[in-house]
């Protein structure tokens, strides 16, 4: 496997630490949360400037100021019942948003703007000052072809927002 690819569960957390910075990652995601080969010690030890935790389902990067949106379906823990936080490049959640309640994918456009899944809509955010307004849903619970439950969402080098759905 590629260096940046690197599985940590036979090593013991001092040396998945060392070996994380030692790479320079910058976005490390928990996937084992606490199950039996868990790795709580050393994600305690920040080992990266972003970490985010197993529950996370959609990541996008912010092409304007590097940013990390996450969105997650439960509370988050970064602030009480918000979907959608987006990071600092040094990890530190510099907003977190409530119109978001049960995130799912997302992506971020060349211009900034968010697009998160939720249940059978994608709610659309735009940049506006230090953080992002919501500027309303896509939805197709008017048409012949609703989603039932949209889960990924991209958009692709037009600007054109790509869904898919998991029913």
């Amino acid at each position: 496997a590629p260096p940046h690819e690197r599985v940590g569960v036979a090593e013991d957390d001092e040396e998945l630490v060392r070996c994380i910075r030692d790479a320079q990652i910058d976005i490390l995601v928990d996937l084992s949360g606490h199950t039996a080969f868990h790795r709580l010690l050393a994600f305690a030890r920040r080992p990266a400037p972003v970490l985010l935790p197993y529950w996370v389902y959609g990541l996008g990067i912010n092409p304007l100021n590097c940013h990390v949106f996450a969105s997650s379906a439960w509370n988050s823990g970064w602030t009480t019942n918000y979907g959608l936080a987006e990071f600092d490049s040094a990890g530190n959640v510099v907003n977190a948003y409530p119109v978001v309640s049960s995130g799912g994918g997302l992506c971020v456009d060349g211009n900034g703007h968010v697009w998160v899944t939720q249940g059978n809509q994608i709610a659309h955010l735009q940049p506006s000052g230090p953080g992002h307004v919501l500027v309303g849903y896509i939805s197709t619970d008017n048409t012949s072809t609703p989603f039932q439950f949209v889960w990924g969402a991209a958009v692709d080098s037009n600007g054109k927002i790509w869904a898919t759905d998991a029913s």
